[in-house]
């Protein structure tokens, strides 16, 4: 047994390190290729989706317009939802746990009050804000506008329009300042406009917009 332990050490043994020594930095190579490559593939994958963000931002045209006050009336709005549920949610409950010696008609009633204000309250200021133009793009190529609102669970939803599109509004609106031919109204400032030229061109169609500021 001493003899064959002593013969392995020998030969054995040198051969075991010689073949780690030459494996381990070719595995490592291996290892370090494929990491490479996965790197590469990340890099192009996401290289091509922000070319692919790019040419649909593009496809809308250059932006001219940003609204001044578009954070504030988002925030309104995700505000006046959130009461608008917490209210009508919590009117059943408050049916249900008020003193039992109230009567019936006023328990249900004054929940149902309470439910009401905050539907109404909530589509009020969704009814004066929805003509609001939160961003506006314009496609020299096709000559076409393209404006941003926001719906009533604050989702961004468009219009495209183009200059002939545009005429004065015809129903009761005091929070717009033109309106397109399919019959949407929208809200513009002056001072979003970052082109000028822009600005005069949508005014001589709709002089509200300088009006309403």
């Amino acid at each position: 047994r001493r003899e064959m332990i002593r013969a392995f050490s020998r030969y054995a043994a040198p051969r075991a390190v010689l073949t780690s020594t030459v494996i381990l930095p070719h595995s490592m190579r291996v290892v370090r290729s494929s990491a490479a490559r996965m790197c590469l593939h990340a890099g192009t994958f996401q290289t091509r989706a922000m070319s692919t963000t790019a040419a649909a931002k593009d496809e809308r045209g250059k932006v001219v317009y940003d609204a001044p006050f578009s954070r504030i009336v988002v925030y309104m709005k995700y505000f006046s939802l959130t009461t608008c549920t917490a209210g009508v949610a919590a009117a059943p409950a408050l049916a249900i746990a008020s003193d039992p010696s109230i009567p019936l008609t006023v328990r249900v009633a004054l929940p149902a009050t309470i439910g009401a204000f905050g539907l109404f309250t909530t589509g009020f200021f969704h009814w004066c804000v929805k003509p609001y133009v939160h961003r506006l793009w314009y496609d020299a190529k096709s000559k076409e506008f393209t404006a941003e609102m926001r719906s009533f669970f604050v989702r961004p939803r468009h219009v495209t329009f183009r200059l002939e599109d545009m005429k004065d509004i015809t129903g009761f609106a005091p929070f717009a300042s033109f309106e397109v031919q399919d019959g949407a109204q929208l809200f513009l400032h002056s001072e979003g406009f970052h082109d000028r030229s822009v600005l005069r061109a949508l005014a001589k169609r709709a002089p509200g917009i300088l009006k309403d500021d």
